[in-house]
């Protein structure tokens, strides 16, 4: 989508990030996991099978979760 930011050196793979995210350094995003807009994902972290709702800050692990805070 537009201005989305994929920092060096990480991985995204059968996945779709939304709108203005930014995905920190070395992180790996896959199988099938939905980022929504406005969303910052840490560097060093991995998402699995997960669903991150819009204006969030992730700095942990998750897989097969829905993420909302």
């Amino acid at each position: 989508m537009d201005n989305v930011v994929i920092n060096e050196h990480s991985y995204v793979d059968n996945s779709i990030v939304g709108w203005k995210s930014v995905i920190g350094k070395w992180a790996r995003i896959d199988n099938f996991t939905i980022i929504g807009e406005d969303v910052n994902i840490a560097n060093e972290i991995t998402l699995d099978e997960a669903i991150v709702l819009p204006n969030v800050t992730l700095k942990v692990n998750v897989k097969d979760k829905i993420i909302m805070f």
